[in-house]
């Protein structure tokens, strides 16, 4: 069998006869096959070949049972074709159930860091009311967003509060609602890839529900929700704070206010008088599109960023150019401040009292 795997998404038609080709070549033990190669009588070879092409192409295809079409196949272009179908009938629902994305929601499990005990918490977190509309006995995720809308107020704080224990209530203030806001939950919900988990209705799904900020934002309020109400605080807690943690010191030094492709425009601007160049590259077909950009700061790269649109990329880009490469261009810039320091911040707000 190749070695090479295959999520639905990524299958187009060449790849699709390319695998078809290989998996016959290795059942029928002939590397001269075609598309045009004729199936032979053998239904236990046609039933392992529907299989192996199968498990090439999608997980997801292994419960289609394409047995009672075989009959029917002439050629290997013939069953190229009904895979083809099968992908086609799929990528209309594909992702509208909790159970979507690549391996389902055990990837996402890992992703987050905790096992659920009780997995429906986790399906109902997922679950967009546009999904519950068109499906009878499930529950939308709005209240656990309203539950976990809370407990992230509560663990931002608590974690300003103990951490910068010199700052000024408006400093924490201003800090935590950057932190909570539904852009900064929208943004870090790529880290989990979460738009691809989504219980999404047909029509949400169609019009790129999984990269509405507005339903990033409000699925990771869900998700916190229920991690509290399966695992208690402390494991709420560790994903919060994995989650956002990253950008509380610059939620606190009024750097988190400012998006990255922002922060590198402007530090480039006054180190190297350039602006960044991006190049941005789509792949995939039309349904599932995903972006890979590039961002070049005086001609040489200095990030490369992924997303489910080209603004995502390019965001994702410019933050790992400026995790890898502001350190060094705020070291040419005497007159831009260098440390982000809680006190620096409270005695430029008394200045400016």
């Amino acid at each position: 069998m190749p070695a090479e795997t295959h999520s639905s998404r990524e299958v187009d038609i060449d790849d699709l006869e390319r695998i078809v080709v290989e998996c016959a070549a290795e059942v029928f033990d002939d590397d001269s096959v075609t598309i045009a190669t004729e199936l032979p009588d053998d239904a236990v070879a046609v039933a392992d070949l529907v299989e192996i092409v199968g498990e090439e192409v999608a997980e997801r295809a292994l419960s289609h049972d394409l047995s009672d079409e075989a009959g029917e196949w002439q050629t290997l272009g013939d069953l190229v074709d009904a895979v083809t179908g099968l992908l086609a009938r799929d990528s209309e629902t594909a992702g509208t159930g909790p159970d979507s994305g690549a391996g389902g929601l055990t990837v996402l499990e890992d992703a987050i860091g905790h096992r659920f005990a009780d997995r429906a918490l986790l399906e109902q977190a997922l679950q967009h009311r546009s999904y519950v509309a068109e499906n009878d006995g499930t529950r939308s995720n709005e209240r656990l967003e309203f539950l976990g809308d809370a407990v992230l107020g509560v663990v931002v704080t608590d974690e300003l509060y103990r951490t910068w224990s010199e700052a000024p209530e408006g400093t924490l203030a201003k800090a935590r609602a950057a932190i909570v806001s539904s852009e900064n939950l929208a943004e870090q919900s790529a880290q989990y890839g979460l738009g691809d988990h989504l219980a999404l209705g047909k029509g949400e799904h169609q019009s790129g529900g999984r990269e509405k900020p507005s339903i990033l934002a409000d699925a990771m309020e869900a998700l916190i929700g229920a991690v509290y109400l399966d695992g208690g605080m402390d494991a709420a807690r560790r994903f919060v704070l994995e989650a956002v943690g990253a950008g509380l010191e610059d939620a606190v030094t009024g750097e988190g206010s400012k998006d990255y492709k922002t922060r590198l425009q402007e530090l480039s601007a006054q180190v190297l008088s350039k602006l960044p160049v991006y190049s941005v590259e789509a792949r995939g077909p039309d349904h599932a599109k995903e972006f890979e950009a590039e961002v070049a700061l005086d001609g040489e790269v200095a990030g490369r960023g992924w997303g489910r649109s080209k603004k995502q990329a390019e965001q994702a880009a410019a933050r790992a150019a400026w995790e890898t490469h502001s350190g060094a261009l705020l070291e040419r810039h005497p007159g831009r401040q260098t440390s982000h320091s809680p006190d620096r911040e409270q005695d430029q707000e008394g200045t400016d009292a």
